[in-house]
């Protein structure tokens, strides 16, 4: 059942947020659950974590009634070179490598088709022949060679597959990385959390029921009516209204945080008489009672707003457990280029920070 404090009121929060109706599904590369897997055991839990995956895309599909299309891309330097030689003796390594992948995903398709068959979340069989014909077109799949998974999404969006259906959201793994590795060469979860108009959730935890969904706020920014939204809180207002929206259609309570500064940054600009905890009293007043101007306005009691000293992926890190929310939700800059290298964003320092899921929304009008 919903609960009171999830309920979207258009008439107060501005239109209402986009329907999702079609999810796109990130399959890995089928190497990436093999590294390690020498025996029986390892082999079943890699296979296992896959399995989740599938688990929650099929349980966010059933939710949103939205169809899903199963994607992925291919790519290897090696297999790039190999492709100049079509005419020698070597096999194709890129044909092969997608071939492979066409049947690795197949299996997947198998999987969550009869997830969406029997409209339950749990793991069911992967024998074809027992799914039924009439749900054949619950999921569709599509493997593309690509480098980068933004950019294979972006040139097969009007594709055969795609057709004229816009992506509403993108599910994906999401395994940590080390600095160093991200230094070199941005993993795929970065580069999506930075494109442009498509939401992205990124799975780190093995499946659970949503109950409880925490969205950061920015509220620095003096609080003005929703209905006289200036630009520089449009994006605030957008993330709420999709967020009341999510927790409508999964039956869970939202949850506003905001982080703001350590009073220990604060002290050189703060009058001399004031201590540290005078700063930290006055900060969290201050952040506190914007937060409520806002949760007043879109309908959201008291007991859901929460402040938290520090940076944010260590303040939403806080509440999340403070409150045991299965969903965190951000709002990315989609930072890019040199940007986004020097600055960043915070969904991707949160992706570092956290083991819990993420629903990273876009900025509204993103280019």
């Amino acid at each position: 059942m919903t609960t009171d404090n999830t309920a979207v009121d258009s008439n107060k929060t501005g239109q209402s947020p986009q329907h999702i109706k079609t999810i796109v599904c990130v399959i890995p590369h089928a190497s990436d659950h093999q590294i390690g897997a020498d025996n029986a055991d390892s082999k079943a839990k890699n296979s296992g974590v896959v399995d989740d995956f599938l688990v929650q895309t099929a349980e966010l599909a059933l939710k949103f009634n939205a169809r899903v299309i199963l994607f992925s891309n291919v790519y290897s330097v090696a297999a790039e070179l190999d492709t100049w030689l079509k005419g020698s003796l070597l096999k194709n390594m890129r044909e092969t490598m997608i071939d492979k992948q066409i049947d690795y995903v197949a299996g997947q398709t198998h999987k969550l088709t009869q997830l969406l068959t029997h409209s339950q979340p749990k793991v069911g069989t992967t024998d074809a022949s027992q799914i039924d014909a009439t749900n054949s077109e619950l999921v569709k799949s599509h493997v593309v060679w690509g480098k980068y998974l933004d950019e294979a999404l972006t040139e097969h969006v009007n594709d055969q597959v795609f057709g004229q259906n816009t992506i509403d959201l993108v599910i994906k793994p999401s395994p940590h990385h080390f600095f160093a590795t991200s230094f070199m060469r941005q993993p795929d979860e970065w580069r999506m959390i930075r494109m442009p108009e498509i939401p992205v959730v990124l799975i780190q935890e093995r499946y659970q029921p949503i109950k409880r969904v925490l969205l950061a706020v920015d509220v620095t920014q003096p609080e003005t009516p929703v209905d006289d939204e200036p630009a520089n809180n449009e994006h605030s207002f957008a993330a709420i209204r999709t967020a009341q929206y999510w927790c409508s259609v999964l039956g869970a309570e939202l949850h506003l945080m905001n982080a703001y500064p350590s009073a220990t940054d604060l002290m050189a600009y703060a009058p001399a008489e004031w201590t540290v905890p005078d700063i930290q009293n006055t900060l969290a007043q201050q952040h506190r009672e914007r937060l409520q101007a806002i949760a007043e306005q879109v309908n959201l009691p008291p007991s859901s707003v929460h402040v938290a000293e520090g940076h944010l992926a260590q303040g939403i890190q806080l509440v999340a457990q403070k409150i045991n929310a299965q969903l965190l939700v951000v709002t990315s800059h989609c930072r890019s280029g040199v940007p986004g290298f020097f600055i960043g964003n915070s969904a991707e320092t949160l992706l570092e920070h956290t083991q819990r899921n993420i629903l990273v929304l876009k900025p509204v009008n993103a280019a």
